[in-house]
């Protein structure tokens, strides 16, 4: 006897869908739910902040690209207002059960979480996922290099990631992808390994992750002492919001991160950046 697909599928997941969101569930409105556990997300335990294992807030915005994808049938997802709630923090024996739900009538989507069935969802990240056709902005490869500026503070991934640990920020070896960064005034510029042996990602948690890294790069390497000792006082730096993702492509293998930090607007955080990332030939 042949075995309905939707129980098939209940029983040994669609192995063609994206790790996130996960399954489209059937509710009326758009959602998808996944378990956030080691053996769907090989890399979790690798995201460690202040000692406790955390979902990075580059899977939220993975997870709504991709559910982007599937309900705007755009070529390039684009999401705005993206505001991080809370933390998802994953104990050594917990498997929560993440699901996604999106509005059909406003495309604003919610992220919520629960140990199970019991649980109390709890909200994680808020946002809005744009129907419309974006266009990628025009970058030269040529603006894409080393700078001559004598200022310039040039740091590699070992000596990086030292700092970041010491400042609470303890990746593991997925989540150690920049290879080098150049920080300059209000710029950083990073190389960065895309990759990777898992590619059922809109965009791969592990290597966005390293885009937001770019950041605590800046703050860690700026300062006549910048140090280990100065970033462990310091503390961890986290993103809290995004104002707006473009996607216009699938990430590269290898990628050219700049980060350009900008005056924040009343009310915004003390630290507000554009962040692009590029392949080698500027796209």
């Amino acid at each position: 006897m042949a075995e309905v697909p939707d129980l098939r599928r209940d029983r040994l997941g669609d192995p063609g869908a994206p790790v996130l969101p996960g399954l489209r569930t059937r509710a009326s409105q758009p959602e998808w739910e996944c378990d956030i556990s080691v053996g769907a997300l090989p890399w979790l335990r690798e995201h460690v902040v202040a000692g406790l294992v955390l979902l990075p807030g580059a899977a939220y915005l993975d997870a709504a690209l991709a559910a982007a994808v599937a309900i705007t049938g755009q070529e390039h997802p684009a999401l705005e207002d993206v505001v991080f709630v809370s933390p998802l923090i994953v104990g050594e024996h917990e498997a929560p059960v993440l699901r996604l739900s999106v509005d059909e009538d406003t495309h604003r989507f919610t992220v919520r979480s629960r140990l199970n069935d019991d649980s109390d969802w709890l909200v994680h990240a808020r946002g809005r996922i744009v129907n419309a056709r974006v266009n990628p902005p025009t970058v030269r490869a040529s603006e894409l290099g080393a700078t001559t500026d004598d200022k310039a503070r040039h740091i590699d991934g070992p000596r990086l990631y030292e700092q970041l640990q010491a400042a609470g920020l303890s990746y593991g070896p997925q989540f150690q992808r920049i290879q080098q960064a150049t920080v300059t005034g209000d710029c950083v510029e990073a190389l960065v390994d895309g990759r990777l042996s898992e590619q059922r990602h809109q965009a791969h948690p592990a290597v966005l992750d390293c885009a937001l890294q770019c950041m605590a790069a800046w703050a860690s390497a700026t300062g006549p002492a910048a140090s280990a000792e100065n970033a462990a006082a310091a503390g961890p730096l986290v993103p809290a919001a995004v104002q707006a993702v473009r996607q216009f492509g699938p990430l590269p293998e290898q990628l050219h991160v700049r980060v350009t930090r900008l005056a924040p607007r009343p009310a915004e955080a003390a630290l507000v950046a554009h962040i692009t990332l590029t392949g080698p030939d500027g796209r």
